[in-house]
């Protein structure tokens, strides 16, 4: 029989990481950026694509219909952090690309959630850090047929 901290893993790994997002969004506010909690991912993602990527691939990505996708895009685009191009391969798809207000969004939001994580890792010891990034990955892995390490 699973131990009471095995079964308490899935609701702390969720508390962590909305606690993480809250506080970015947060200080991100506290800095004059107003973004939906659902434009960090997408921030995100695009950062990880070197700030182009295909808005089919964030519909996948963020699990959202593609009129969900359609409206957070637009607001993107409307802030003027995105532009959006047509696919030269595929003329029905939209490909999203960073302004160069969203590339400096982009920088502050990466050093934003550097000094968050730094915040959520204090009194932590490094090697306690390594196993439980270490932890997390292999968790993500073991439950991830299609698992792209990400660092």
């Amino acid at each position: 029989m699973p131990s009471s901290i095995t079964n308490l893993a899935p609701f702390l790994l969720n508390k962590a990481h909305k606690s993480i997002r809250c506080a970015l969004i947060d200080e991100l506010n506290l800095k004059g950026v107003l973004l939906s909690g659902l434009s960090l991912p997408i921030f995100g993602k695009m950062m990880i694509e070197s700030g182009k990527i295909a808005q089919s691939e964030l519909q996948d990505f963020l699990e959202l219909d593609r009129h969900r996708v359609s409206r957070l895009v637009r607001d993107l685009e409307v802030a003027q952090y995105i532009n959006i191009e047509i696919n030269p391969s595929n003329k029905r798809e939209n490909i999203l690309v960073f302004t160069e207000t969203g590339k400096e969004l982009a920088v502050l939001i990466e050093l934003t959630a550097n000094e968050i994580i730094e915040k959520a890792y204090q009194g932590i010891s490094k090697e306690a850090r390594l196993i439980t990034e270490q932890t997390l990955k292999q968790i993500t892995k073991n439950l991830n047929t299609e698992y792209n390490e990400v660092g």
